[in-house]
């Protein structure tokens, strides 16, 4: 029992000496935020329910928030990487995700340039487990989606209003 209680406290004293810390949630500059999406409906209900689940406003009007996020051609593009040299048959397929960020303030001024968000994953297609193959994908496209939006939402995290 005491042996434990001695590992245990040099433990704890070990991690707090070292600067370990647990990263904890991020802050925002910002409480109002507009988001402008065109073609990207998916990335932006997503990026909408975090922000108001942090407490920050989605403004309705571009001149009341303090951010204009501006989020373009979400896009999920498949492509065939390999195909089986013996029966012809597909083997693996790509997964493209990405989506045009820019983020401004409502006069228009760029706090950050138009960039291109990318994501790819590839996975093996197995011919007789379709229903398998397919939940796969979805389950690929969404954790896709969720990594997109992680991404922007430490980006509009790390913006600094004057």
């Amino acid at each position: 029992m005491k042996t434990r209680l001695i590992i245990i406290v040099t433990l704890l004293l070990l991690t707090s000496s070292c600067g370990f810390q647990l990263r904890g949630a991020g802050g925002f500059q910002m409480d109002r935020i507009f988001i402008d999406a065109i073609a990207a409906n998916n990335t932006a209900a997503e990026i909408k329910r975090i922000i108001t689940e942090e407490g920050l406003t989605v403004s309705e009007n571009p001149e009341k928030a303090q951010v204009v996020v501006h989020l373009r051609d979400e896009t999920i593009d498949r492509r065939v990487l390999s195909i089986s040299a013996v029966s012809g048959k597909l083997e693996e397929v790509e997964l493209h995700l990405h989506v045009e960020l820019e983020i401004t303030h409502p006069n228009g001024e760029k706090i950050q340039e138009s960039q291109r968000i990318s994501l790819i994953r590839d996975y093996s297609f197995d011919e007789t487990a379709v229903l398998a193959v397919a939940t796969e994908e979805e389950t690929l496209i969404a954790e896709m989606f969720r990594e997109i939006v992680a991404q922007i939402i430490r980006r509009l995290q790390a913006v600094k209003l004057d």
